[in-house]
């Protein structure tokens, strides 16, 4: 994978155009060791890769290998969710990401970074059943490197109609074994339509960091939902209600209007197992959840949330905990706390998908 153009004084020194091989581990490890001196605290003020994930970014002529096929983007609009083909992470860069997932659960009270994060929750310190954190790649590297991996970046704008995609936030989640909990029914939007607009411009991938199983965490869907509320109705967002994973499970259905019960019982929620370093791509309306925990191991996984460029404050202030950027309501998102990661007008021989074709 030849280097892309990388701004600073380190790309002057190490990443010039001319050097188009792979760096090797040693030289690798030393430019990232140079590196650490150069990095501010708040990882937002870093442009693109750091490099500690997977290198830097592949030139403008190598994205081709990570375009989605169209009847993958096509089965993402008539689903409202697909699996990607391929494994976006290899084994070592899990590895990297859980280890940085188990510093942050250990050290979440006092970690140096914690004022970046947009939320934490852990509700036990000590071996609690659930731990989540959002805003995280604005405290790890490897998180860093995650939300500009090119798996998950060109995903997100091919199903956004291939426009250039900034990335919303992160998150990481973590399920201790046999306790963790289900994380009951929702739309991802439910959760962003006071402070974002509009619907249509969100995606999410949600990635697998332990092989996922209806047992240990495993993503649950109904297909078509995304179809069923849109815009401007009440979202769906079922409240956790009972510990026994079952009821709370069947809870949807006192949530649901008429045609909404006609519609599951025609389309049953699909569970989908991941194996580790594996991808789901989401759409913001789509309702889905995800099951508790009840194998001998912990329970990994990542979320990572992103939006087009048309994508609008709803209202005046902060759209994120934490974050000091502030807007004015209808304006767009811009600025280093949600930066472009991807833009295809960059890149060579993008396939297109047709508002006709994706319907």
């Amino acid at each position: 994978m030849r280097l892309a153009r990388h701004t600073g004084l380190l790309h002057d020194l190490y990443f010039s155009k001319s050097h188009t091989t792979l760096l090797s581990r040693r030289h690798k490890a030393y430019i990232l060791k140079h590196r650490r001196g150069f990095l501010p605290p708040d990882l937002k003020d870093v442009p693109g890769a750091i490099g500690c994930l997977y290198g830097m970014l592949p030139d403008v002529d190598e994205y081709s290998r990570f375009v989605l096929p169209l009847e993958v983007v096509k089965e993402y609009h008539r689903m409202g969710f697909v699996k990607i083909p391929q494994l976006v992470l290899d084994g070592r860069q899990v590895d990297v990401l859980n280890d940085e997932v188990q510093q942050l659960e250990n050290n979440v009270e006092h970690h140096p970074k914690m004022e970046y994060l947009y939320g934490t929750s852990l509700s036990n310190l000590t071996e609690g059943p659930l731990f989540t954190s959002q805003g995280v790649w604005r405290a790890c590297w490897g998180l860093h490197d995650l939300v500009h991996l090119p798996f998950l970046t060109v995903a997100a704008s091919q199903a956004l109609g291939n426009a250039a995609v900034r990335l919303w936030y992160d998150e990481v989640h973590r399920k201790s074994p046999r306790i963790g909990p289900f994380t009951p029914w929702r739309q991802n939007y439910a959760l962003w339509q006071q402070v974002t607009t509009p619907a249509s411009g969100h995606a999410s991938l949600f990635l697998a960091f332990d092989y996922l199983t209806k047992d240990r965490g495993a993503p649950c869907l109904i297909p078509g939902s995304h179809r069923w509320r849109e815009e401007g109705e009440e979202l769906l967002q079922v409240p956790f209600t009972a510990e026994d994973e079952m009821q709370q499970m069947n809870s949807i259905w006192e949530h649901l209007r008429e045609e909404e019960v006609e519609a599951l019982q025609d389309s049953p929620p699909v569970t989908l197992e991941l194996r580790r370093g594996e991808a789901l791509l989401i759409h913001p309306l789509t309702i889905h959840a995800v099951h508790g925990n009840r194998s001998a191991l912990p329970c990994r996984s990542a979320t990572v949330h992103y939006c087009d460029t048309s994508v609008r404050a709803a209202r005046s202030g902060a759209v994120l905990p934490n974050c000091t950027q502030l807007f004015h309501e209808g304006e767009v998102l811009t600025g280093t706390h949600f930066p472009i990661v991807f833009d295809p007008e960059v890149v060579e021989d993008l396939p297109l998908l047709t508002s006709d074709e994706a319907l």
